[in-house]
C-alpha cells in the first residue's frame, strides 16, 4: 500500500493536470455550444484551438525533463567497483524510503561500468529502523546482485560499524573472489556515528565514497581521499 501512496504523491501533478484538462474540456464544450446560438462558429473553433494549445503546453512542461546538474566532476568520481559496503538509514519522515542515496549509489557502479566487470556483491549495514528499507533495496536488485544485510545493534556508537567493516574487508571478501581494492564503502546513509565508524575502519586503506546531490541535481558519488598525518617524534 505504501509504494502506491508514494507513487500517487510523486505523480500528483500529472493527475491534477489530467483532471483539470477534463474539466476544462467540459467547460469549453458547454461554452462553445452556448456561443453557437449567437455567434458564428468561427469563435468556438478559435476557443477549441486555444484550449488544445494550452493542453499541449501543460503536457510538454511535464514531459520535458528538468536539467540535471552534476555536482561532481568526472575526475572526482570513483572508479567502478565490484563490491560495495553501504550504510542504510530509514530515510526522511514522510518521504519514499526507497528514495535514499542507496539506490543511486548502487546504480552508479552497476550500470555505468561499460566494459569493466560490474558490481556483483553488496553489503547493506542497517540500523534496526532501517531494516525494512534494506529489505526493499535487496528486493529491488535481487535479480542483478548478491546483497547481504547486516544489522547494527547500536546506531549511535562508533564501535559496531567499525568492527563490521573491518570484519568484511578482512574475512568476507575471499569467499566472493574480491580484493579490498575492488570494494568501496559508502558512508552517506546511517547516523553520523555509523559514518564515523566506517571512515575510521577504512581510513586510507580502503576506497570510500559519499553521494552528492540535491532536488534539481543528479545524485553522483564523490571519491573520498585523505591521508592521516604522521606524527614525528621529538628530536
Amino acid at each position: 500500500m505504501k509504494p502506491l501512496k508514494y507513487t500517487i504523491a510523486r505523480n500528483f501533478h500529472i493527475i491534477a493536470v489530467l483532471i483539470a484538462t477534463w474539466i476544462f474540456n467540459i467547460v469549453i464544450n458547454l461554452f462553445s455550444t452556448l456561443l453557437e446560438t449567437w455567434i458564428p462558429i468561427t469563435i468556438s473553433t478559435v476557443l477549441l484551438i486555444a484550449s488544445l494549445a494550452l493542453v499541449f503546453y501543460l503536457f510538454g512542461q511535464i514531459a520535458h525533463p528538468k536539467t540535471k546538474w552534476v555536482l561532481v566532476t568526472e575526475e572526482n568520481q570513483p572508479d567502478f567497483h565490484q563490491g560495495m559496503i553501504i550504510l542504510v538509514g530509514p530515510g526522511r519522515r514522510g518521504a519514499d524510503p526507497l528514495e535514499t542515496a542507496v539506490k543511486p549509489a548502487i546504480e552508479y557502479h552497476l550500470t555505468h561500468a561499460a566494459n569493466k566487470q560490474p558490481l556483483s556483491h553488496v553489503w547493506l549495514i542497517a540500523s534496526q529502523p532501517a531494516i525494512p528499507v534494506a529489505n526493499a533495496i535487496r528486493t529491488m536488485f535481487q535479480d542483478k546482485l548478491d546483497i547481504e544485510i547486516i544489522q547494527v545493534d547500536d546506531a549511535f556508537s562508533v564501535q559496531p560499524v567499525y568492527q563490521i567493516i573491518k570484519d568484511i574487508y578482512e574475512h568476507k571478501l575471499e569467499a566472493f573472489g574480491l580484493q579490498p581494492s575492488q570494494v568501496i564503502s559508502d558512508f552517506t546513509g546511517g547516523t553520523k556515528l555509523m559514518s564515523a565508524g566506517m571512515v575510521l575502519a577504512c581510513q586510507n586503506r580502503y576506497p570510500m565514497q559519499y553521494m552528492s546531490g540535491k532536488e534539481d541535481a543528479e545524485s553522483t558519488p564523490i571519491m573520498v581521499r585523505f591521508k592521516p598525518e604522521e606524527t614525528q617524534a621529538d628530536s
